[in-house]
């Protein structure tokens, strides 16, 4: 009980996640527990997904995140939050997505990105064909 008011799980995603009934307070099921989905990216020929069982400081629902892997680490975001200037973001668009930082928009009003790739360059991201979102967590896998 102690370890469901950690994780603020109730017993049914609790046995969702681990497949573990607790006796008495909930049913096996055959379901799996929401994941944090790879964003768009095949290996193996498979799309991986990352369950979050707890993150630290933080009160995130995994089911709304979305993880881009980039340079040996994972980038959470979430779609619906825009970005903040100077804080890390991703970019989505048409030719893929990537992460980088917020610098703000030009007074053409298209959103100025700064890459995190080397050498750093500003890349010019019209609204209309690009997305921004503000990254919720770096999970570093080096």
């Amino acid at each position: 009980m102690g370890l469901l008011k950690v994780l603020r799980w109730t017993p049914e995603e609790f046995t969702l996640a681990t497949g573990v009934p607790l006796p008495g307070l909930s049913e096996k099921t055959e379901e799996t527990a929401p994941g944090v989905p790879l964003y768009k990216v095949p290996v193996y020929g498979e799309e991986e997904v990352y369950v979050v069982l707890g993150l630290p400081g933080l009160a995130l629902d995994p089911a709304n995140l979305v993880a881009l892997r980039h340079e040996g680490g994972l980038y959470l975001f979430r779609r619906s939050e825009p970005p903040e200037p100077g804080k890390l973001c991703v970019a989505e668009g048409e030719e893929g997505a990537f992460p980088g930082e917020y610098m703000g928009l030009n007074p053409k009003r298209s959103h100025l990105v700064r890459t995190l790739d080397c050498p750093r360059e500003v890349r010019v991201l019209p609204k209309e064909s690009w997305e921004v979102h503000r990254v919720v967590l770096v999970v570093d896998l080096a």
